[in-house]
């Protein structure tokens, strides 16, 4: 017989159901586990600040536990690889959860990946609109990233117009 890592998210469902149903020992379990996933989070902030990598492990026990605060920061871990192996779709699945959930920091972390095509296909409305929403929350970075969408949407219309006009030219269509 083989052990198996537990699933802290089945565990949590199953501690929720049973505490919504009134069981005192599920209460009391779901608690302990909602303490553990911020005291893993809280450590993991720590441990950050000294060695990302090993900070990594104690993000992924937090958002397996269901804190939804832990996404925007294992988002960023997984779009750079540290601790892990990059994985840009990890990266926009955790940043998306984190917005949905109402993580502010995950705004502009979500119009990155618009802006940039991490994890999903380049939508510029979506990017401007996202990082238009966190500069005016004051981030300077999405300010940057901003700019630089705007920069190389100019640069594709003028290649594109530059490409029409010798079109136009050698067919002598002018």
């Amino acid at each position: 017989e083989s052990l198996t890592e537990p699933d802290y998210a089945i565990a949590l469902a199953l501690y929720e159901r049973g505490a919504e149903e009134g069981d005192f020992a599920c209460q009391k379990k779901l608690q302990a586990m909602y303490e553990e996933r911020e005291r893993n989070y809280i450590e993991a902030t720590r441990l950050e600040q000294i060695n990302p990598e090993e900070a990594f492990p104690l993000f992924k026990l937090s958002v397996d536990a269901g804190y939804l605060p832990a996404h925007a920061r294992i988002g960023w871990y997984y779009e750079r690889g540290i601790g892990t192996k990059v994985d840009r779709k990890a990266a926009y699945t955790h940043y998306k959860a984190a917005y949905d959930a109402g993580d502010k920091r995950a705004i502009e972390s979500l119009g990155r990946c618009y802006a940039r095509g991490i994890g999903v296909a380049f939508d510029f409305d979506k990017a401007s609109e996202l990082l238009q929403t966190a500069r005016e929350m004051g981030s300077h970075s999405a300010d940057k990233e901003l700019y630089r969408i705007y920069e190389n949407k100019k640069k594709h219309m003028l290649r594109a117009l530059y490409s029409t006009a010798m079109r136009l030219y050698y067919n002598k269509q002018y």
